[in-house]
């Protein structure tokens, strides 16, 4: 058996780490480093203020009357903090209910918005919003394979430290270089 202890922010995302599975006994909790990682890609998958803005009062709402407990209470504050998100990630990207917030607010192309990329717009702007999340995906893989070679470490396993975890962060890291950093080509290649 395993029971998962969290502070009260993280404690609602213990519903999301039981979907996929319990840790088992005696080993890492995941709850607390995945929840900042699945709040910013909901709110990246969505993406759209008028959405967010209705996940946000919606959840408001439905906690404030029905008071749910449990794995549905817990749901409700996944999607509320998601919702949070979503609208964060539609003011960058400029929508708000499948518009343009310059549409909207009748600026034209003139406008400031979408502060980050509109990918719907020219394929500039899908290639660099499609880099922003290729980026975020590398990121949340390395964040992993992180806390798996400290959880070695820790365990004094310092081979698998080194030659399962390290050696995929200086791979990755070095790929990533070679390819987008043309001045650390041959850091990247080393």
């Amino acid at each position: 058996p395993t029971a998962l202890k969290n502070n009260k922010f993280n404690e609602p995302f213990e519903a999301v780490t039981k979907l996929y599975g319990l840790p088992k006994y005696g080993t890492f909790d995941s709850t607390a480093v995945t929840t900042p990682f699945f709040i910013l890609m909901f709110g990246m998958m969505l993406s759209d203020t008028g959405y967010g803005v209705v996940l946000v009062l919606g959840t408001l709402l439905f906690l404030k009357l029905l008071k749910p407990r449990g794995m549905m209470g817990s749901m409700a504050w996944v999607l509320f903090w998601g919702g949070i998100s979503t609208v964060i990630c539609g003011v960058l990207i400029g929508t708000v209910f499948g518009m343009g917030w310059n549409n909207l607010l009748g600026l034209g192309s003139t406008g400031p918005f979408p502060l980050i990329a509109d990918p719907l717009k020219d394929s500039a702007n899908a290639m660099k919003m499609l880099y922003i999340c290729c980026g975020l995906g590398i990121a949340h893989m390395l964040f992993g394979v992180g806390i798996n070679a400290y959880l070695c470490i820790r365990d004094g396993d310092w081979a698998s430290a080194v030659f399962d975890n390290i050696s995929w962060i200086l791979m990755i890291g070095g790929i990533a270089m070679f390819a987008t950093l043309p001045a650390l080509k041959t850091v990247g290649v080393v």
